[in-house]
């Protein structure tokens, strides 16, 4: 019995995986800022600011917002030098380290699992754990955008 409700959650979740992905792209601003902390040791921070649920009267500061953006930072072999993916209290920063010049912002809309917003029981919400809201990645030159509020439109990449 139990191989039969797994069974079927595995259904109506690609069901609906396939429905989200024939709705409209999303796009969505950011502004975020790279700030040197040690250039001896390579340390940097990340800042990032959204309006993520303000048409629901939601602001990023929060900490009740039912979604929240998660970020990684990834070299250019993609591998992951830091990333936010929730926490007990929502942020929008993170810092890494890194030798390279060139770095990818990688951003996703998450669900922030501490908001009494969210019924955790709903299949609504049980699929968008499973398929997150993904934005193509953004290219940063480390050298030239520091220190510097960059505003980018993200498009939505699944």
């Amino acid at each position: 019995m139990k191989k039969a409700y797994f069974l079927f959650f595995l259904v109506l979740i690609s069901c609906q995986e396939k429905r989200q992905s024939d709705q409209e792209p999303i796009q969505m601003n950011i502004i975020f800022e790279i700030q040197s902390e040690d250039p001896l040791k390579e340390l940097f921070s990340l800042v990032w600011m959204d309006t993520l649920g303000s048409s629901k009267g939601y602001s990023q500061s929060d900490q009740n917002r039912p979604e929240e953006i998660w970020c990684y930072v990834m070299n250019l072999e993609k591998d992951t030098l830091n990333y936010y993916e929730g926490s007990s209290t929502a942020h929008s920063y993170l810092y890494f380290q890194s030798s390279d010049t060139l770095v990818y912002l990688s951003f996703k809309i998450g669900l922030n699992l501490n908001s009494e917003k969210l019924d955790l029981d709903s299949l609504e919400i049980m699929n968008r754990m499973a398929h997150p809201i993904h934005f193509d990645p953004v290219p940063v030159n480390l050298k030239s955008s520091k220190n510097q509020k960059i505003e980018v439109i993200l498009n939505r990449s699944n």
